[in-house]
């Protein structure tokens, strides 16, 4: 959210204009709202880990069932690319980030795929 736009704006910026310039009953007004308030709090010690993991969660690949996590290996390309100095409690963190952010889009993949699946009747079988 606070990764400049070409225009030099953040996302909170732009989320903070649409509440400003809009009625609040409106549809854009109220996504931005609720946007604005399920940010996740970021402590400003880890706010840099949380940039470094919206760029690498950007660049993911994914596979047949979704997202693939973060590998070392991509951290290690990614690190060469940006020179960055990364400690290691920091790598710790944003493997920790990473596996939450897993753990919650398997749990949405899953729901997703359990509400596409029809029901069968009872007295038939699965084939």
């Amino acid at each position: 959210m606070n990764s400049k736009n070409a225009q030099g704006y953040t996302k909170t910026e732009e989320l903070e204009q649409v509440i400003n310039s809009t009625p609040a009953d409106s549809t854009a007004h109220i996504t931005a709202c609720d946007t604005l308030d399920n940010q996740p709090l970021i402590p400003y010690c880890f706010q840099h880990i949380w940039k470094w993991f919206l760029d690498l969660n950007s660049k993911r690949d994914s596979g047949f069932e979704g997202p693939k996590s973060i590998s070392y290996t991509e951290v290690y390309a990614w690190n060469k690319l940006k020179q960055i100095d990364i400690q290691d409690f920091e790598l710790d963190i944003l493997f920790l980030i990473d596996n939450v952010f897993m753990e919650n889009t398997r749990k949405k993949i899953n729901k997703k795929q359990n509400q596409k699946q029809p029901i069968m009747s009872k007295g038939r079988k699965k084939r």
